[in-house]
């Protein structure tokens, strides 16, 4: 078959959070747009990640809100969870936010070319499967290629049963025990999620606590939780091997030299990810690496070394976040438009679908102390809110960093109900040079968990009305 011929004005490679989003929103502008993708519209996130992993985690939330209604007076018995419905309820929101994006593309009139991309030049880029390929002359090209699993080099790690997150999602039953390699974002979320289940889980992780990259004191809550969920959670602990044990798989460990074992049905290994460049050759086209990401370098508007060429996402490794990707996404296509847009990272918030859920921003996953600024620490209980105690989620935290001399909001973590909404309010705070006053002084509905944030707020000068040491 011959190969075909198309001209455009801004070419996407990847159609994951960043990628269809630089598509749409350079089509906005006004430009001619090709978008080649070789899985599936939405990326990893939509269709093996954050997407399906929280409706199984929703499902899972509803099951343990019906074991527990007795507290509430509701005497419901006999309830029992079907995995393959929340299989196939998982399958369904996926397949209907897909086809969303698809539609969204075909409405701005996107080419949308499925099969492997190859960039041989900024300016062309060869895309298709089989013997139909295209070849795309175009203006501006923004690589979106995503990253792909790293895994971790251990004896065993082929043997059926041990699996990677994406395995985990497409489980035709329920194991009965699980071991799970890494005690980070992935790790924790499906540690709760299947022990809400009833499955047995058992945690490792190499480094001294879980979820180690965030504040301290989000580490303590979750291993309490953990405990209280019957999670088992070894830390400091090195896997040394996998290996049969007649119909489970052992798991060898070593903690401060002394060997230890654990059996399992199944195995999960959250292992870390690194950039995708499948089909760009960077050396030829003198792409410039960042060093310490180890993934390509770009500005604060996604400009890499190469006039025309910009990179978003999990390839220039900045946070490996879907929702940073797609501001990225809008940024480029910007840029590429001829505009000047430019990202400020001060204010990314992170969210983890635990049990209780956690957020973070700013200086709650990084130096505290910013630039010779010396931070205050304000914390507050969820158990003194009105709210907290009707719903009985009672446990929990907010915990507020602003600069003692100003009070300027420099950060914040949040353990407890809602998270993750409520983690906005600190995010928009520290992205406009708020303070904990300006907090203080504005109206917080009752009852409601973001009391917590205000309650928090006011301990910067004096002390909270529901809480006091």
């Amino acid at each position: 078959m011959p190969e075909k011929h198309l001209k455009a004005d801004v070419t996407v490679l990847g159609g994951g959070p960043g990628g269809y989003v630089a598509a749409i929103r350079a089509a906005q502008l006004g430009a001619n747009v090709a978008l080649v993708e070789r899985d599936l519209i939405g990326g990893t996130c939509l269709n093996y990640g954050c997407i399906p992993t929280k409706a199984l985690i929703r499902s899972a939330d509803i099951y343990r809100t019906v074991t527990e209604s007795k507290n509430f007076g509701c005497n419901i018995t006999g309830a029992v969870f079907d995995w393959s419905q929340a299989q196939s309820r998982k399958a369904r929101v996926v397949t209907t936010l897909r086809k969303g994006i698809e539609g969204l593309l075909a409405k701005k009139q996107i080419t949308v070319i499925a099969g492997e991309g190859k960039v041989s030049a900024p300016d062309l880029v060869s895309a298709g499967s089989g013997n139909d390929f295209t070849a795309i002359e175009t203006k501006k090209l923004i690589i979106a290629t995503g990253a792909k699993t790293a895994l971790p080099n251990i004896p065993g790690i082929d043997i059926d049963g041990v699996m990677t997150s994406t395995g985990a999602l497409e489980l035709k039953e329920l194991p009965g025990s699980l071991v799970i390699i890494g005690a980070g974002v992935i790790g924790i979320e499906f540690a709760f999620l299947f022990a809400a289940l009833g499955v047995q889980v058992t945690v490792i992780e190499v480094l001294d606590r879980p979820l180690p990259l965030l504040d301290i004191d989000i580490s303590a809550e979750i291993a309490d939780s953990a405990n209280r969920n019957k999670i088992g959670l070894f830390c400091q602990a090195k896997v040394a091997k996998f290996e049969k044990a007649g119909d489970k798989i052992r798991t060898v460990f070593t903690i401060g030299g002394e060997e230890k074992t654990v059996e399992a049905d199944k195995i999960i290994v959250a292992a870390g990810r690194k950039p995708n460049l499948d089909g760009i050759d960077a050396k030829q086209m003198n792409l410039v690496f960042h060093p310490d990401r180890k993934a390509i370098a770009v500005d604060h508007g996604m400009r890499t070394s190469r006039k025309g060429v910009y990179a978003i996402g999990d390839v220039t490794n900045v946070f490996q976040l879907a929702h940073v990707a797609s501001m990225q996404g809008e940024t480029a296509a910007e840029n590429a438009m001829g505009m000047d847009s430019s990202l400020d990272y001060s204010a990314v918030p992170w969210a983890v679908f635990s049990h209780p859920e956690i957020a973070v921003v700013g200086a709650a996953y990084g130096n505290v102390n910013q630039k010779g600024v010396e931070a205050k620490t304000l914390k507050f209980p969820f158990a003194a809110i009105g709210k907290s105690a009707a719903y009985g989620e009672r446990r929990g935290f907010v915990k507020l960093y602003c600069d003692s001399n100003n009070g300027r909001v420099m950060g914040a973590a949040i353990v407890g109900p809602g998270a993750p909404e409520m983690i906005h309010e600190i995010t928009f705070a520290i992205r406009h040079d708020m303070t904990a006053d300006n907090i203080v002084k504005t109206i917080h509905a009752h009852p409601s968990f973001s009391e917590a944030i205000r309650e928090t707020a006011m301990m910067f000068d004096g002390e909270a009305i529901h809480f006091g040491e």
